[in-house]
């Protein structure tokens, strides 16, 4: 378990209550995928397990996960089926980001009937979500990796503080020649609460959404504008 520097408290609360556990603590909260590099440094196993503290397990969802990439040798990173608590499937697996797709999810523009196409498209929403696919990349709440291929090219990119280091990793995984899948098979619960959505001129004055535009802005500069994949919604 990877600490960034949070909570005296909370380490403290794991060192007694959960002994069997290693607890890694950082300096300081340098993002994101420092974290999840941190921890990925302590490890050896073949697969990387990764998930934020808000997810909870349902029975022979690790498992799944786990088969589900020995079986399949191109696949480098899956990520389960996140539910709400309340048993909505929320939507982890997305196709590649245009930047009119951020124009249009923060902005009114996004009501727009075009706008809304286009975003439905962006969310996958012409995928049911019931059979396992090869998608362009997926939300970083909970995902496995493989271990070795996650230390070949790299680990996370740092440079992003927080958003958009799992779109990143996943392009370069494909731009590796690997693969990114999303397995339904496999569920755990994700008690998320939103950070950037919703088109209220108030999110403008939050710090969240500039680290999120200025995420963005490292995402086009290192890719480009070419940012659609055809493989994305191809069922297997």
């Amino acid at each position: 378990m990877v600490d960034q520097a949070n909570c005296a408290d909370s380490q403290h609360v794991v060192k007694n209550m959960f002994p069997e556990v290693k607890l890694i603590v950082a300096d300081k909260n340098r993002g994101y995928g420092s974290g999840i590099n941190l921890g990925a440094k302590q490890v050896r196993g073949k697969y990387l397990l990764v998930c934020n503290p808000d997810i909870t397990f349902l029975e022979g969802s690790i498992k799944a996960m786990r088969d589900y990439l020995a079986k399949n040798k191109k696949v480098a990173v899956l990520a389960p089926k996140l539910i709400y608590p309340d048993g909505m499937v929320q939507e982890n697996c997305r196709r590649f980001y245009k930047i009119s797709d951020i124009i249009y999810r923060r902005s009114p523009l996004g009501r727009l009937p075009w706008a809304r196409r286009q975003l439905a498209s962006f969310l996958l929403k012409d995928y049911d979500r019931k059979k396992p696919m090869a998608v362009d990349w997926v939300t970083f709440a909970c995902f496995m990796v493989k271990g070795d291929l996650f230390k070949k090219i790299g680990g996370m990119d740092e440079r992003y503080f927080l958003f958009f280091e799992d779109t990143d990793l996943c392009r370069t995984v494909w731009s590796r020649g690997w693969e990114v899948h999303y397995l339904p098979d496999a569920e755990v619960i994700h008690n998320h609460r939103r950070l950037t959505d919703g088109h209220s001129l108030k999110l403008l004055f939050r710090r969240v959404t500039w680290i999120h535009i200025s995420s963005a802005i490292r995402y086009f500069r290192k890719w480009g504008r070419k940012v659609r994949m055809l493989k994305s919604g191809k069922e297997l």
